[in-house]
């Protein structure tokens, strides 16, 4: 999207592509923050299946459609009510600076 707030409409990109620029943004995000070690975010990266998923062939011709897409992709993978901690916190397994 533009300044102006116009959209270009982009033809065809390559989806795996697009996957390994997304992981690779954000192991760079959790590695700066040291909450996953450069050693890890490599290992990830080097296996068949990282977990990082692109899918580019839905195309919303509506405004209907694009926020039935956009709410669809910003869902929650999983409830946090749903998981059990057994009293830990996900700050108990980050460095301690």
């Amino acid at each position: 999207m533009e300044e102006a707030g116009v959209f270009h409409r982009v033809s065809n990109f390559d989806d795996k592509r697009l996957a390994e620029v997304f992981a690779r943004e954000v192991f760079a995000f959790l590695t700066g923050r040291e909450l996953l070690s450069p050693e890890w975010a490599e290992r990830i990266l080097s296996w068949r299946h990282t977990g990082f998923n692109v899918h580019g062939r839905v195309r919303a011709k509506t405004k209907p459609e694009a926020e039935r897409v956009g709410k669809y992709m910003i869902r929650p993978v999983l409830s946090l009510a749903s998981i059990s901690t057994d009293g830990y916190s996900p700050k108990d397994f980050a460095p301690q600076p």
